[in-house]
């Protein structure tokens, strides 16, 4: 369905691994220089919001997104998932978001969040995303230490 509508589409789940979902990771786009990452994943838990549709497709509301990358983060986090939070947060509250992780993942620990927010380990040694709004790394890094204190 997906090379119907763009001419470029590259699955590189082989590539990259999966991290607590099942799903396809893929470029999508006009050609390889313009496509964007895209991920579409069957998740453990609800949808706790009515998805948003376009044009046919199913979209995951903002908050849902924000409780999955809060989810992956607490467990180590890739440093695409403390990037899309530092942009999630431009409009969020962190308090916000954790009570809605809380009502997802119920079984999960909010401290296991707060700890995750302030370790980057693991994503200090992966690649920074390409910003179009020239954000850099280390004043993510700050931005979400921050919240911990």
């Amino acid at each position: 369905m997906l090379k119907l509508q763009f001419r470029y589409v590259e699955d590189i789940s082989p590539f990259i691994g999966l991290v607590n979902n099942r799903g396809f990771n893929l470029f999508i786009g006009n050609d390889e220089e313009t496509a964007i990452k895209t991920d579409l994943l069957y998740w453990d838990a609800p949808f706790l919001f009515p998805p948003i549709e376009e044009e046919g497709v199913r979209l995951a509301t903002i908050e849902d997104i924000a409780a999955m990358k809060l989810d992956t983060i607490s467990r180590g986090g890739r440093k695409k998932d403390f990037w899309d939070l530092s942009e999630i947060l431009e409009t969020n509250k962190i308090s916000d978001l954790l009570e809605i992780y809380k009502k997802k993942y119920p079984w999960f620990e909010v401290e296991d969040v707060l700890k995750g927010l302030s370790d980057f380990t693991i994503a200090d040694q992966m690649p920074d995303p390409i910003c179009y709004k020239k954000k850099d790394w280390e004043e993510i890094k700050d931005e979400l230490r921050r919240l911990t204190i």
